[in-house]
């Protein structure tokens, strides 16, 4: 099958700290997948993934340290990439600045420590809208480029672009406009997706993937079969695009709109809105050592602060090594 694009295949899967389910629940599942993925890669020296969170991989460490040492051969390897989506993949219109900066210098931190590798990509694959400050952000985290799919400002734009914030930092991006779930999810045919998703140059980025998304055998061995397509990781993508650098255009100020977007994420679940404030004003105002600024982080995970959780969630809205958690259990009263 020839697609007349150089496909790039990213495998990967999204994950919510809790949301439908309960972390618990959630992180099972991480469990699950990543051990599926060490066994496709042991067979498969082509497959490749990417991993994103520092939650996650920090609690593997300590409940899975054989899981965590093969990721982190595969790894040292290169065959799978360290994204930065920070400690958890925050929403980044309720928090503030200098909490965004801390949630990618927390990820940036365990990548050098446990991996030795530098993250190179903002991977904001699920966050409710994107701020005009963002470039800076990503650039002063050492982020060259960036992945986001909602909130795109011009949604007939092109999907590869260099976008320049507010203060005119910056960064090269790619634009995920038919989600993270385009390969495996609502497409099942690798040549349709490619065709559906209309690549800005004869490069083409192909997610494969969804919430919580095990990687299934016939559709790895499509992207094997199918000529010009290879599985890669993000970084490869990014550094291939930039050779088509002068085909690219500039898009200037926020990613907030109604394109792809969610709509009452400001008045959802106020008073855990109002919690989260109060206690980010308290770390901000103080010296606060890593264990405070974690427990902050965790609550600023998009579908918590955002509001669009079971009740479930918001109960264990912050840690259960966090003093703010009692009083957050109380909050659901008045939601």
């Amino acid at each position: 099958m020839d697609l007349e694009k150089r496909v790039f295949v990213i495998p990967h899967f999204h994950y919510d700290v809790a949301w439908i389910r309960t972390e618990e629940e959630y992180l099972k599942r991480v469990y699950r997948i990543l051990g599926r993925v060490m066994e496709i890669m042991e067979k498969d020296e082509d497959f490749k993934y990417v991993v994103d969170q520092a939650f996650y991989l920090e609690r593997m460490k300590k409940e899975k340290p054989k899981l965590f040492r093969q990721v982190a051969e595969r790894i040292l390897e290169g065959r799978m990439e360290v994204v930065n989506a920070g400690y958890v993949m925050s929403d980044l219109n309720l928090i503030s600045p200098f909490t965004i900066k801390k949630n990618y210098e927390v990820m940036n931190d365990f990548a050098k420590a446990e991996f030795n590798t530098k993250p190179q990509v903002a991977w904001m694959i699920d966050c409710f809208g994107h701020p005009g400050i963002m470039p800076k952000i990503a650039r002063e985290a050492n982020l060259k480029y960036y992945v986001f799919w909602r909130g795109m400002k011009e949604p007939d734009s092109t999907q590869e672009f260099f976008w320049t914030g507010t203060d005119g930092s910056t960064v090269l991006a790619h634009w995920m406009k038919h989600g993270y779930s385009l390969f495996g999810n609502r497409f099942n045919n690798l040549a349709k997706a490619t065709y559906d998703l209309e690549p800005t140059t004869d490069i083409a980025f192909i997610p494969f993937g969804d919430d919580f998304y095990v990687p299934h055998e016939k559709l790895i061995q499509q992207v094997h079969k199918t000529k010009d397509a290879k599985f890669a990781l993000p970084s490869e993508f990014f550094r291939e695009l930039e050779k088509h650098e002068n085909e690219l255009p500039t898009l200037k100020g926020e990613m907030l709109s109604d394109y792809s977007n969610f709509r009452g994420y400001y008045s959802s679940r106020v008073s855990f809105k109002q919690l989260y404030r109060s206690a980010e004003k308290e770390v901000l105002n103080k010296e606060a050592d890593e264990e405070e600024w974690k427990n902050l982080l965790y609550a600023t995970f998009h579908d918590l602060i955002c509001g669009t959780g079971i009740d479930e969630s918001f109960c264990a809205g912050f840690p259960s090594n966090s003093d703010l958690k009692r009083e957050t259990s109380t909050t659901l009263y008045h939601l």
